[in-house]
């Protein structure tokens, strides 16, 4: 009986399209977990996390029971410190939620965790397989233009954050290279058979 399944990290830079890539493994009836999606929902409902960030940034970092992201991370991205003690509340929190999610879908042949900064966090190591999406940076920038109307300049600011993907790569054991000429579901496609195995 299998009581755990293969986990398999997917991440990329901002814009890459690792969540195409996901939604293409989902087609393909692999559980996926968006682990940015689910610390977004859990900041917002659990009490750890809500007590934790108030004692940090004080009651009014949430407003309406939301809280105000853009006013933290312009505080969390000037100042390292404090940027460690947000993880330190978030990440142990969202850790568990994936370890309950993970165990709700034993049965699968493998597991999908989507993180942005899966390799910058160290998060990697505790996935079995690690799928990079690597796009090129002008592709990239057109995505996020489109999807959140952001300034060029912020888009290549945050790009320039992240590690680049010559390093990513020699932690992955897949590349799914999303481009103008290569296809995407030959390669996914593959992925899975491999993983499959």
């Amino acid at each position: 009986m299998n009581t755990k399944p293969l986990i398999v990290g997917l991440t990329g830079g901002i814009g890459s399209g690792k969540t195409t890539i996901a939604q293409a493994f989902a087609t393909l009836g692999i559980p996926v977990y968006n682990s940015d999606n689910r610390g977004r929902f859990l900041s917002d409902t659990h009490p750890a996390i809500i007590s934790g960030l108030k004692k940090i940034f004080g009651n009014d970092i949430y407003a309406d029971n939301t809280l105000q992201r853009k006013r933290m991370a312009d505080i969390v991205f000037a100042n390292e410190a404090i940027l460690q003690q947000v993880n330190q509340i978030i990440h142990p929190v969202v850790d568990d939620d994936f370890k309950s999610w993970v165990g709700r879908n034993a049965s699968a042949p493998y597991v999908i965790n989507e993180a942005a900064i899966m390799v910058e966090s160290g998060s990697y190591k505790r996935c079995d397989k690690i799928i990079l999406v690597v796009s090129p940076t002008d592709m990239r920038v057109r995505r996020v233009q489109k999807r959140n109307a952001m300034p060029e300049a912020d888009i290549r600011k945050r790009m320039a954050a992240q590690l680049p993907d010559e390093e990513k790569i020699k932690i992955a054991d897949f590349v799914v290279y999303s481009n103008d000429h290569d296809y995407i579901i030959p390669q996914i496609l593959d992925i899975d058979s491999k993983l499959r195995k």
